[in-house]
């Protein structure tokens, strides 16, 4: 197992690129939900928190699939959405009958969840986290009896520079096609577990790359650090080994 780690630039033209000549958007952020579903055993009170982009898309298509199988998801949104897509697969969750409602950060909305799924903020994130969003990452981290997943990246972190001053802990983040390369950065503090999912985007540039632990025994002795990982060089690239910390799993869409 090889598993990408990508730049947010890279992740967005190869995406561009794929829309333009083989698939639709709308597709493809079916194929992501589609990945989040297969990733985990869902069951309980779910509760998905989205914001206004596509990442928040994602978790209104997710909100499909748990529907189809008789599970009644409720989605918390802290803004309307804005794109295309995503507007498209909210208004394909309410008339399968999922609740969408207005988020409220003094309503304690996240008790009693079982699963909160965390769909607030993806790749277009950087710089600090506006309030509303700060108040649904600081109840989501406050729910410690319930089980975290984050889409694609945890909100408040950035996919090339890293953690902000409010971000999401997860239990799992299930990666769409690659590893965003700042959810790697100072990792322990946001990560237990990730699971990436292939939706068939081919990229536009090789970067560098997440070792399995059989590939890890093949590395020179000599492996730098960079912060929570130990990785060797290999020409322009690195070679990232999996910590002991950190479990990493990986699923296609098909």
């Amino acid at each position: 197992m090889m598993i990408d780690i990508v730049s947010v630039n890279n992740m967005r033209s190869s995406e561009k690129v794929m829309m333009e000549h083989e698939t639709s958007s709308i597709e493809l952020m079916y194929r992501a939900s589609l990945v989040l579903f297969k990733s985990y055993s869902w069951k309980g009170r779910i509760k998905i928190v989205v914001g206004k982009g596509n990442n928040g898309g994602d978790g209104y298509a997710l909100a499909c699939f748990l529907a189809e199988k008789e599970l009644k998801p409720i989605i918390y949104k802290v803004e309307d959405p804005a794109s295309e897509e995503s507007s498209y697969f909210a208004s394909k969750a309410s008339s399968l009958g999922v609740l969408i409602k207005p988020y409220q950060s003094d309503k304690n909305l996240l008790e009693d969840s079982d699963i909160i799924v965390d769909c607030l903020l993806g790749t277009g994130f950087q710089g600090e986290v506006k309030e509303n969003y700060r108040k649904a990452i600081e109840e989501i981290n406050n729910k410690k009896d319930a089980y975290i997943i984050s889409c694609d990246i945890n909100s408040g972190i950035s996919g090339d520079y890293g953690p902000s001053s409010a971000f999401v802990k997860s239990d799992l983040t299930i990666c769409i096609q690659a590893i965003k390369k700042g959810l790697l950065i100072q990792a322990k503090n946001h990560l237990k577990e990730i699971a990436v999912g292939d939706i068939g985007i081919s990229l536009l540039e090789e970067e560098n790359h997440l070792l399995d632990e059989k590939e890890n025994l093949s590395l020179d002795k000599n492996l730098l650090q960079e912060n929570d990982f130990f990785y060797a060089e290999n020409g322009s690239h690195k070679l990232y080994v999996v910590p002991k910390w950190l479990k990493v799993t990986t699923l296609s869409y098909k």
